[in-house]
C-alpha cells in the first residue's frame, strides 16, 4: 500500500472450514512522495496473526452430561419431558457474536440403539397405529444469554417398560459442522405403573393386562371410583419383585399363582428361555380371584 492519508482496513470473513486455523497477514508500508522521483524515504512492514476460533458448544444445564448422574423415571401413558439447553463458549470478538448452536439426538452412545437416537414408537395393542414415539423439539428462540433450549418429550407406551434404563444421547454443534459435544440422559420406564387415559376405568386397564379388575382395585386404595378414572391417574398394576439367585420364570409363576405368559406380558424386556439376572426387576400381578393352589392350602 502507498499511504497518503487516512487508513486501510483488512476485511476477512472466514468460513466454517477455516475454523481453528491461524493466518499471518503482512502489510508493507512506504513513506515518500507519491510522484515519480527518488526511492521512498522509508519502508516498514507490519504483520498480524489472525486466528479463527473454533466453536465451543456446551450443554448449560444439569439434565445432561456429568451432572446428570441420576435416572429420571417415566410412567407408561404419561407424557414427561426433560429440558435441554446449550450455547457456544468460544471467545467473543468485537465484530461477531457467539456462534449459533443446535441440539439433536444421536445414536452414538444410546441404549437400546436406535438409528434416530430417540426411542421408537410401538404398535398400539388394538392395532390403531404407532404410539409412544419420543421427540426432541425446540423450546423457543435463543435467550438473551445465548442459550438455545430444547425439550425431550416422551409418552412411553406399553412395551417400553424396562428394568434397565434407557440412555438417550444428544449432540450440541454448530449448524455447519458435523460434530460437537455429546452428552446423555438416563430414563427408566417404570414397571407396574400406568397413567390412565381419558375415559378409562380399572376394568378397561385390567382387560388389557389380562387380569381381574379387583386385583387393580386392591392395589390402588386411593381410587374412589373404579369406573371413572381422572386422566393422568397413576395406577399401580402390580408389585415389583427383585430376582434372586436361582429364580426362573416357571418357579416365579408357581410361587405367585400366575403364569409365565402373564409375567412375560407385563415384562417386555424378559424373553422366554433367557436367564434371569439377579437383581433384575419384574412386575408381578398376583391374582385376587381364581387362585388354584398346587401345593395344598
Amino acid at each position: 500500500f502507498r499511504v497518503c492519508e487516512g487508513a486501510y482496513s483488512l476485511l476477512f470473513k472466514p468460513t466454517t472450514q477455516q475454523t481453528g486455523q491461524t493466518y499471518t497477514v503482512c502489510v508493507n508500508w512506504e513513506a515518500g512522495d507519491a510522484g515519480p522521483g527518488p526511492a521512498p524515504e522509508a519502508r516498514a512492514s507490519t504483520c498480524v496473526s489472525i486466528t479463527v476460533v473454533l466453536p465451543d458448544p456446551r450443554f448449560t444445564d444439569n439434565n445432561v452430561g456429568r451432572a446428570a448422574s441420576f435416572t429420571r423415571t417415566f410412567n407408561v401413558g404419561c407424557e414427561d419431558q426433560i429440558r435441554i439447553s446449550a450455547r457456544d463458549f468460544a471467545p467473543d470478538t468485537p465484530s461477531c457474536s457467539m456462534y449459533p448452536v443446535i441440539v439433536e439426538a444421536v445414536a452414538e452412545g444410546s441404549y437400546p440403539h436406535y438409528a434416530s437416537g430417540l426411542p421408537e414408537g410401538l404398535m398400539a395393542s388394538d392395532g390403531s397405529g404407532i404410539v409412544g414415539r419420543a421427540e426432541l423439539v425446540s423450546a423457543g428462540p435463543m435467550t438473551l444469554s445465548g442459550d438455545v433450549e430444547y425439550s425431550f418429550k416422551w409418552r412411553p407406551a406399553r412395551g417400553h417398560e424396562s428394568s434397565i434404563p434407557y440412555r438417550i444421547c444428544f449432540q450440541a454443534r454448530h449448524p455447519d459442522l458435523e460434530t460437537g459435544k455429546v452428552a446423555c440422559v438416563s430414563v427408566k420406564v417404570q414397571k407396574c405403573k400406568y397413567c390412565a387415559q381419558d375415559g378409562e376405568s380399572l376394568s378397561n386397564i385390567a382387560a388389557d393386562l389380562n387380569t381381574d379388575w379387583l386385583h387393580l382395585y386392591t392395589a390402588n386404595p386411593t381410587v374412589r371410583d373404579p369406573d371413572h378414572l381422572p386422566s393422568g391417574t397413576v395406577v399401580n398394576t402390580g408389585v415389583l419383585y427383585e430376582v434372586r439367585e436361582g429364580d426362573y420364570l416357571e418357579l416365579l409363576a408357581d410361587k405367585f399363582f400366575t403364569s409365565t405368559t402373564q409375567i412375560l406380558g407385563v415384562n417386555p424386556d424378559v424373553k422366554l428361555g433367557v436367564h434371569l439376572m439377579e437383581g433384575y426387576e419384574l412386575c408381578i400381578l398376583p391374582p385376587v380371584c381364581g387362585v388354584e393352589c398346587s401345593h395344598g392350602l
